[in-house]
């Protein structure tokens, strides 16, 4: 699943493309991402355990937490608060003829 989620294996491709290493580099992506997600998921499961009680009291509010963060980004797309280019660490601004005409 978190394959999918991801596009670095598509750009893993996109530079292996004419290169004689990509074996190398492929083997490298999964010798670092797979103990990472790996070693969060251990991480998570024993703090699960640790905290189960506590946890298991507030499970009745996790859908509700879920909906508000879901509607939270979909009003911040309408209102144009996330946006492709509008990044906070830089990046031109769009302005609205821009996005009117952006491809959605």
């Amino acid at each position: 699943m978190l394959g999918f989620a991801h596009e670095a294996e598509f750009e893993i491709i996109a530079l292996c493309v004419g290169s004689t290493h990509c074996l190398e580099l492929m083997t490298a992506y999964a010798l670092t991402v797979l103990p990472g997600v790996v070693g969060l998921t251990l991480l998570l499961f024993a703090g699960y355990e640790r905290h189960e009680e506590r946890v298991e009291q507030y499970a009745p509010y996790l859908p509700v937490f879920s909906a508000v963060a879901l509607v939270a980004m979909g009003l911040g797309f309408i209102i144009g608060l996330f946006w492709p280019g509008d990044s906070p660490l830089g990046g031109k601004k769009k302005s609205r003829a821009d996005r009117a005409a952006l491809p959605l």
